[in-house]
């Protein structure tokens, strides 16, 4: 018996082989990544015609399935505020298949993975973070009138590659944020962004009035100044140079907070900010610095506020925090307090729950007077802390006489200044800082109130001698 196919089975045999050798090769386009600078120097080319923005690449990697890969990217641009700079480990296209093959590139989605974006006055590039597929500087995005038309030569006998592109989606993954400034720089680490409804007005003035685009944003850490926020999550949109947030949620150690509606205006120098606030439910405690679990009840917050550039010297605002009943804790402030009146007077004690209205000017807070209220006495308060922690408070104790010795007071100044129900009021400034307070009497205050007490007793004994004599003049005992 011959072990030699038949003719039969060797002519279906060539049409199994040519298929398996055709699976191959398609497994092989499809999985394979190619090197495809041609591709990328037209694609980087563009963009700079399209947003005037100078982009450096190391690597051009191209893969049918996963798109088009640019590796070690390095960009700078120019703001109102100055310069912006920016770094990436990679930039991935992901395109659809069927119209590269008619030479059109529809990105489903554009990945910007691990930005780094570096604005203000010492904005310079980021060094890129590299994939391990080393390379060098292999092409350079020039903005129009930078010899652009180099690359284009170099991409085909007819010019730049007739490459007609539709974007769907921009991604920046894991990306972070610097806003350089006097004070130091505000920062936006481990954030996400996702931009759909993507246009651009060619004809606008400069890149960022021209684009148009809406998403989400997360980030992982928001860090200002001394302060620290986490999980900000939100939507934002592009629109004539500005960028706005809405429902922008984030926590601090104080507690939750919501920014309803921000409007940040990139096209002006310094950029000009509006935003809302409210904060709830909010440890009071760790707003005041009490370490652990104070007495203090949970607070709320709501703020308007306004402002220019990253400083804290340029914000304005207008707000409100009101304060559930709880007991006052020992500040180094309030313990100052009690040290001055002469015993424990306010550290314990319960408060009723209490509102106070503030507005804020080139970073400093000043509040309204308002009364904080216990059984026992109430402080009436007034004056303004400083976002750097400095403190300038008038205080107005009112307590009972009763066992009272106030320091640097002399005792006929608090009997001058008890009224009939044997309360005292014993102003106090306190200034320093709120871990080194400075409590002291407000002597002008206490010699003006005394005067004044003087005054209105010396009235009232002369209207009682008065009446005397008139009632003795008419004839009448009765006064």
């Amino acid at each position: 018996m011959s072990s030699l196919p038949s003719p039969r089975r060797r002519l279906l045999l060539v049409p199994a082989v040519a298929l398996a050798a055709l699976v191959l090769l398609a497994g092989v386009l499809l999985f394979v990544d190619f090197d495809s600078p041609r591709l990328g120097r037209a694609l980087l080319d563009r963009v700079a015609d399209e947003s005037g923005v100078r982009i450096r690449a190391e690597s051009f990697r191209l893969n049918l399935l996963r798109g088009l890969e640019l590796g070690g990217i390095a960009a700078e641009g120019e703001l109102p505020g100055g310069p912006i700079a920016v770094g990436a480990e990679a930039l991935v296209f992901r395109h659809r298949l069927a119209p590269l093959l008619r030479r059109e590139l529809q990105f489903e989605r554009v990945v910007v993975e691990r930005p780094r974006i570096v604005m203000g006055p010492s904005g310079t590039a980021p060094a890129a973070e590299k994939r391990g597929r080393g390379g060098r500087d292999r092409d350079v995005a020039r903005a129009p009138g930078e010899g652009a038309t180099a690359s284009a030569a170099e991409a085909g006998e007819g010019g730049r590659l007739p490459l007609t592109i539709r974007i769907g989606e921009i991604r920046l993954v894991d990306g972070s944020l610097s806003i350089v400034g006097e004070g130091g720089p505000a920062e936006i680490r481990g954030f996400d962004v996702a931009l759909r409804d993507l246009g651009l007005d060619r004809e606008a003035p400069g890149g960022l009035r021209g684009l148009a685009a809406a998403g989400s944003l997360r980030a992982d850490e928001v860090v200002v100044g001394e302060t620290r926020a986490t999980g900000a999550d939100g939507r934002v949109r592009f629109e004539d140079g500005h960028l706005r947030v809405e429902e922008l949620r984030f926590e601090t150690v104080e507690g939750r907070f919501l920014v309803s509606a921000m409007d940040l205006d990139l096209g002006r120098d310094p950029f000009r900010y509006t935003f809302t606030l409210r904060g709830e439910p909010l440890d009071a405690n760790a707003m005041v610095g009490v370490p652990g679990r104070g007495g203090l009840g949970a607070a709320r917050l709501t703020l308007e506020a306004r402002g220019a550039g990253a400083e804290s010297s340029g914000l304005d605002g207008e707000g409100a925090i009101s304060l559930d009943a709880g007991s006052l804790p020992e500040t180094p402030a309030l313990a100052a307090v009690d040290a001055l009146l002469g015993r424990p007077v306010v550290v314990g004690s319960r408060y009723e729950p209490l509102e106070a209205r503030f507005t804020v000017r080139r970073g400093r807070v000043r509040f309204e007077p308002f009364e904080l209220v216990t059984a026992e006495f109430a402080l009436a308060l007034a004056g303004e802390l400083g976002l750097d922690g400095s403190l300038d408070l008038k205080v107005e104790a009112r307590l009972p006489r009763a066992g009272l010795d106030v320091a640097e007071v002399p005792a006929a100044v608090l009997d001058a200044l008890t009224d009939e129900a044997g309360r005292v009021v014993v102003p106090l400034r306190i200034t320093g800082t709120r871990e080194r307070p400075k409590v002291r009497p407000d002597r002008d205050a206490l010699l003006g109130g005394a005067a004044r007490r003087r005054t209105d007793e010396l009235k009232k004994d002369l209207e009682g001698e008065l009446k005397k004599k008139l009632g003795r003049l008419l004839g009448r005992d009765d006064g």
